[in-house]
């Protein structure tokens, strides 16, 4: 039985979770898990069978949208935990909430107090109101720490069991295996009882033999296609991405642990670290072993294996694994709140009412943070893409941002079927490759990309195709979520005006602190500006929405170079180079930037500079061809001939299709050497062979050969 105020306060945080909810998608993966749990199909990698069959059954009650359902799960799951928390720490304090003793279903207020203080972060906030497998996750997390808390025969099993569960929900669960192994280490001695712990984490795990039940009847989205054993080990095991622990360095994971430890403080306003401070100090003796090290794998030891390539716009490292180890650290907060309480003797309530009004603020800062009760933008965006593509046209989607909403709005929605998707690097879309039967092998090469693109686009004989631009593209303005129209040449050119204007109407975006709206915002003001100047030859209202679109991704390195990009297109070196130095200062460590200024220095004439920094972005990214390919054409015009050679020789060893390489070595060769310069020119027009200086290559080859 739930204690009245117990009761009140999860009726107040789903209300407040429902009312933050968007109604319909979000950023992120929320998507394809969406169009994952709809089809009761694979999701990406692991594939998350259980948070998909809980999403299929969620989405069977008559609320809302498919999508706001899945959120609703959320909001179910993370109330659900701080429920769990709140019993947890009500057994760590000796101070009851009602009545002296103990009370059935009463609560401490230092216990009701911290639950509150690590659900009111804005972190947490977020995965509540997020149709994510977070929320869930957080609910094993409350759990399996009550499980290491207060050890005993029967949780014993329990905790056997609700393990393997965890653990085929999200595998983050590892990390709490080690303190659950040493809380129940004298359990292990008894040779039954270990038999049936093993069979029923088994029994637990075994739900991923789900996504292989599901995968031979081949659902709509079936991710991985794990269909037998081989396939599901490759799925389950996340080789696909993010299975590789010895990738990156550990220099990332240190990075990524002072992230880890910066957003700590930020999560609470500095309250909960001082909290947690104070409980290391006076309360550490409560604990046993097992409890740090639960702690210690969540907190530190989790961003060394990860040590990922830091990125500053997609480093979701605290978004996803901060919340757990905020909640695992709970109980060591109680303990300096407790603290705080004798100290102040008779003050108890006055102190007690000012931690509650600082967490009710914490909460409040996080609900205005994260309302997206009125974001559309990833759905807006998603379905004016699919609006505009002409009858029975391809797109060929690239990257989370834009392949995820058109499988909800493809799959689920059932919009545009007529049109063709293919997902270039996931496999949620029917894989191009694939169907061409080719070998779709990591690596495989633009120039290769586009003639197989080429092919299947002759045999299908669609009305049009789209192309999707890798955000990494140097060089190229990005539209609107990383899409880049162009049209195939033998359909033509797609029209800058009104056409394609009439996709990007002003959509719905809350121009808050949500990362997607923000983001999508960003790019809205820069296909404008492109617009304003190019098509209505309006060079103020350009501008002007050049610098609105900075302002919107002042912390976000892609976005300002998209926006440097488009500066330097439009002939604003200055305004670009300052753009690429603001996005230099955010991370120096990052490559582009440094090859973005070096391109614009080159362009500005400063010569010398640009080989500097062209020099700069080769040391953090040496096989970078684009920075290579341009320090070579510096060194020729300078007259360091050997040094231009050498670099594009190298290009040519990095990328065998880069066909500007063969077309320079073949300049530079052809006084000298002509033999080796016709066979240059040769593979720089078997792999451009519209080239426009081709007709001329041709005759200056066919001399020679006379």
């Amino acid at each position: 039985m739930l204690h009245p105020i117990l009761f009140i306060t999860a009726f107040i945080w789903i209300a407040l979770g429902l009312m933050a909810a968007a109604p319909g998608i979000v950023g992120g993966d929320s998507p394809e898990l969406t169009a994952a749990a709809f089809h009761w199909g694979s999701a990406h990698a692991p594939g998350y069978p259980l948070f998909i069959i809980l999403g299929h059954l969620f989405q069977l009650l008559p609320v809302g949208t498919i999508a706001f359902r899945m959120t609703f799960l959320s909001i179910i799951a993370q109330t659900a935990a701080f429920l769990v928390l709140c019993r947890t720490l009500n057994d760590l304090s000796p101070s009851p909430l009602v009545g002296e003793g103990r009370v059935r279903g009463a609560v401490s207020f230092p216990a009701f107090i911290t639950a509150g203080l690590v659900f009111a972060g804005p972190l947490v906030f977020r995965q509540l109101v997020s149709p994510e497998v977070f929320a869930l996750h957080l609910l094993f997390i409350s759990i399996l720490l009550r499980f290491v808390l207060f050890p005993s025969p029967s949780n014993f099993l329990l905790a056997s069991f609700l393990t393997g569960v965890a653990l085929s929900h999200q595998h983050l669960t590892l990390l709490i295996i080690p303190a659950l192994g040493w809380s129940y280490r004298s359990y292990l001695k008894n040779g039954n009882r270990l038999i049936w712990a093993f069979a029923l984490f088994i029994l637990g795990l075994s739900l991923y033999l789900g996504l292989t039940l599901r995968a031979v009847q081949d659902p709509v989205v079936n991710w991985g296609n794990p269909a037998n054993f081989h396939q599901l080990l490759y799925h389950v095991s996340r080789a696909q991405y993010g299975g590789d622990l010895t990738k990156g360095s550990p220099l990332n994971g240190l990075r990524d642990f002072y992230l880890y430890s910066k957003d700590l403080i930020s999560e609470s306003f500095g309250l909960g670290v001082l909290l947690l401070g104070l409980g290391l100090w006076k309360g550490h003796k409560n604990f046993n072993t097992e409890y740090f090290i639960g702690g210690f794998c969540l907190l530190v030891l989790l961003p060394f294996l990860i040590r990922a390539p830091y990125d500053p716009e997609s480093n979701h490292v605290n978004e996803a694994f901060l919340p757990p180890a905020i909640l695992w650290f709970s109980p060591l907060m109680l303990k300096g709140m407790e603290w705080i309480m004798e100290l102040v003797g008779g003050m108890k309530k006055i102190v007690l009412a000012l931690f509650f009004l600082l967490v009710t603020c914490v909460g409040g800062f996080s609900y205005v943070r994260h309302d997206v009760s009125r974001n559309f933008a990833v759905e807006d965006v998603g379905r004016g893409i699919l609006l505009q593509m002409p009858a029975h046209s391809a797109l060929y989607s690239e990257g989370d941002a834009i392949t995820f909403p058109l499988a909800y709005l493809n799959l689920v929605l059932k919009l545009r079927p007529d049109v063709a998707i293919f997902d270039r690097t996931g496999g949620l879309f029917k894989d191009l490759y694939h169907i061409l039967d080719y070998q779709n092998k990591p690596g495989i090469q633009p120039a290769l990309q586009v003639m197989i693109e080429k092919e299947y686009e002759q045999s299908q004989h669609p009305s049009a195709a789209y192309y999707t631009e890798n955000t990494d593209a140097p060089g190229r303005p990005l539209s609107m979520t990383g899409l880049l129209f162009q049209a195939t040449e033998r359909s033509g050119p797609v029209q800058s005006g009104s056409q394609l204007w009439n996709l990007f109407r002003v959509p719905r975006i809350s121009l808050n602190h949500d990362y997607f709206s923000r983001e999508t915002a960003c790019r809205y003001y820069l296909f404008k500006a492109s617009f304003d100047l190019d098509v209505q030859k309006n060079p103020s209202l350009g501008m002007e929405d050049l610098r609105t679109s900075k302002e919107l991704g002042f912390d976000n390195i892609r976005l300002l170079l998209n926006a440097g990009l488009a500066e330097n297109n439009h002939d604003r070196t200055d305004q670009a180079a300052l753009t690429f130095e603001q996005a230099n200062q955010l991370n120096p460590e990052y490559f582009l930037p440094w090859y973005d200024r070096g391109v614009v220095a080159e362009k500005q004439n400063h010569y010398t500079q640009a080989v500097v920094l062209f020099q700069k972005a080769i040391k953090l990214a040496p096989d970078y061809t684009e920075a290579h390919q341009h320090l070579g054409y510096l060194y020729y015009q300078s007259r360091r001939i050997d040094e231009g050679i050498q670099e594009w020789e190298l290009v040519r060893k990095l990328d065998p299709l880069y066909a500007g390489a063969y077309r320079n070595l073949g300049y530079a060769f052809r006084d000298s050497q002509p033999d080796y310069a016709v066979q240059m020119f040769s593979e720089y027009l078997a792999l451009t062979p519209n080239a426009p200086d081709g007709v001329t290559l041709e005759k200056w080859m066919n001399t020679q050969k006379h």
